[in-house]
């Protein structure tokens, strides 16, 4: 900076008295630093255990800070735990680093023993329009930190403590599918269905230079029915375990979600506009078209049934669990009989929806397509999981390949389904078994 010169003595005493004092400023200035929080966001994952449950927030701060100065007991979230922290520059969910100006904060809700499994269930029963909650979120006292970013009493950089509101929501592994509207013409009008489709990395173009790839289609529960484009995702992991990391790894695959405008399954013009669309996805990417499955949960093993029969020359195996069904005809039944089938229920599950699967697996047997079914003292313990339901899985396809059948039929036991023998489904899509059997399936 340019300075006029004085040449009074009076006048150069004053000129440096004040360039000294200036001086001594402008090295505070430089040698304080104050680090403050941009923004707040609200991370949730889909459990196996149904429904969306808050994961964590991620924290923007206006410059980089070091992990050793960040202490996960510094943070305050209302109602919630926080159990944990990391930092990095990517702003990526479980990407860990010695420093970066985005701090994660690992969050648990306090168990409350006489509703833990809808403690922080968003969507028990369906609702049309999902809000991501409000959270409050604050880091207690300032943190001082050293040249080297840590922490230090007599340090020369602060992080600022705060208190704000986090409302916005990124939704692990939910929000990597991308998300569409399919419409088509109906009675002179536009009739339109909401839809979300998962493509695996590098075939956002299509893909048509690469390996072809299964296809899974979801039919969602009649409780996730609207236009919102979230619910079916949202309500139960039941799609999204085909997308996850670990699932791709091994099997790469497209999963598409058609969302049943209305809060029901099979009818029309909802089916045909859906398999219209996967006619459509099926010509715009790679799929292999030997491996497409349907998959449905409660009312939308109406619509993945009705599905096999508009377009049985397509579908490779269906998974139906909760089941909730139409009767079928044997005319119907001829024309499926040939894609293998795995119904699942629970042997408490009302009587109107039990006698629809009972329906089905008899009018099976009455074209010749006799059950490989673990019913009666045979039923699954719903309460084991991993390793253990796996078996019980291995050993019903073991008896389905001894008789020569497709077609597979499971109870789970009475009250070994907790809270609501309804919830059948949450166990049998999450039995890795269960799913590998499907994707064994070609035509």
């Amino acid at each position: 900076m340019k300075r006029r010169m004085y040449y009074s003595m009076l006048g150069l005493s004053s000129l440096l008295l004040i360039g000294c004092a200036s001086a001594a400023m402008a090295a505070e200035t430089d040698e304080t630093t104050t680090i403050e929080v941009v923004s707040a966001l609200n991370y949730a994952e889909t459990r196996a255990d149904q429904g969306n449950y808050i994961a964590g927030i991620r924290l923007e701060y206006s410059d980089e800070v070091k992990a050793a100065a960040i202490d996960y007991t510094s943070y305050l979230v209302k109602g919630y735990n926080v159990v944990g922290s990391y930092v990095n520059n990517t702003g990526e969910w479980g990407d860990c680093a010695t420093s970066g100006k985005y701090v994660f904060l690992l969050v648990e809700e306090p168990l409350n023993t006489t509703s833990a499994m809808y403690k922080t269930h968003t969507n028990f029963g369906g609702f049309d329009h999902y809000t991501p909650p409000v959270l409050y979120v604050s880091q207690l006292s300032n943190i001082v930190v050293n040249d080297e970013g840590l922490v230090d009493a007599e340090g020369t950089t602060t992080i600022e403590a705060f208190g704000m509101q986090s409302a916005e929501e990124y939704n692990l592994i939910a929000d990597e599918f991308q998300t569409g509207q399919y419409t088509r013409q109906v009675d002179g009008e536009d009739y339109s269905i909401m839809y979300r489709l998962y493509v695996p990395e590098g075939y956002e173009n299509g893909g048509a230079d690469l390996e072809a790839l299964p296809m899974i289609i979801y039919y969602h529960g009649g409780g996730e029915g609207g236009n919102n484009n979230v619910m079916p995702t949202l309500d139960s992991r039941s799609a999204l375990n085909f997308a996850e990391k670990e699932w791709q790894a091994e099997h790469p695959c497209f999963v598409l979600v058609p969302q049943n405008p209305i809060k029901h399954g099979g009818e029309e013009p909802f089916v045909s506009t859906a398999v219209e669309l996967i006619e459509q996805v099926l010509t715009d990417y790679h799929v292999d078209q030997n491996r497409v499955y349907t998959m449905g949960t409660s009312a939308g093993t109406k619509s993945a049934v009705a599905t096999d029969i508009a377009i049985p020359d397509k579908i490779a195996g269906t998974l139906l669990a909760s089941a909730a069904m139409f009767e079928y005809t044997e005319e119907n039944h001829e024309a499926i009989k040939d894609i293998p089938t795995w119904l699942i229920t629970a042997a408490d599950e009302i009587p109107r929806r039990l006698d629809a699967s009972e329906a089905f697996v008899a009018t099976a047997a009455s074209i010749g397509r006799e059950a490989a079914a673990n019913v009666g003292e045979d039923s699954w313990n719903g309460f084991l999981s991993g390793y253990a339901a796996e078996q019980q899985a291995e050993k019903q396809i073991a008896l389905a390949n001894e008789m020569g059948t497709n077609l597979l039929y499971t109870h789970y036991q009475i009250n070994t389904v907790e809270p609501d023998f309804h919830l059948n489904y949450l166990r049998a899509f999450n039995n890795m078994s269960v799913l590998e059997w499907l994707f064994a399936q070609s035509k």
